[in-house]
């Protein structure tokens, strides 16, 4: 995240797909790249439940250059900081559950 920008970009649509056993809204995001010097649009790999964004609103976008491309995100907590968490705390809960020993279920 150090070598990260992060821009404006205005929600332009919400992309209705099913998740599980639910439906998530990605939002579509447009914003200017200022590495390109050019309008562009993504969508973003996190499904939302439908009131969170609203299409029109405007939401800060982050973004960084990884292995040779380009990766996007809402700058929100929990696109940025939300999959280390949640694998830290099951990494964590495995880890215990190792040192227990193994679990007989018979």
């Amino acid at each position: 995240m150090k070598h990260s920008k992060v821009t404006k970009g205005k929600i332009i649509e919400l992309s209705r797909e099913p998740v599980a056993r639910t439906i998530g809204y990605f939002p579509v995001i447009e914003y200017f790249d200022e590495l390109e010097q050019e309008l562009k649009t993504f969508k973003s790999l996190m499904g939302y439940d439908k009131n969170k964004f609203q299409i029109g609103e405007t939401v800060e976008v982050r973004y960084y250059i990884k292995n040779n491309k380009k990766e996007l995100m809402i700058n929100n907590w929990s696109s940025v900081w939300g999959k280390g968490v949640f694998a830290t705390v099951f990494g964590f809960i495995f880890f215990l559950a190792g040192l227990s020993g193994p679990i007989i279920l018979f």
